[in-house]
């Protein structure tokens, strides 16, 4: 099996423990191996997330606004 080591990018003012590297990497593991990669921005977005930079209702406004409420 070829192993590819998930690199984060760096986001200024982001500081992320270990953990939340590994889950995140996990989080981007499993998207790629169902056959959804995960994007950079997307990537960017998780890592605010889990930094609490960006809030879960921030996040989902854009993506209303983004792409609509329905």
């Amino acid at each position: 099996m070829d192993r590819q080591k998930i690199e984060l990018p760096d986001i200024p003012g982001i500081v992320l423990t270990e953990k939340q590297e590994y889950d995140i990497t996990q989080v981007i593991a499993t998207m790629r191996l169902s056959g959804f990669p995960m994007d950079g921005e997307e990537i960017k977005n998780l890592m605010l997330l889990a930094s609490g930079a960006k809030t879960a209702e921030e996040r989902i406004k854009e993506l209303d606004k983004k792409y609509g409420d329905g």
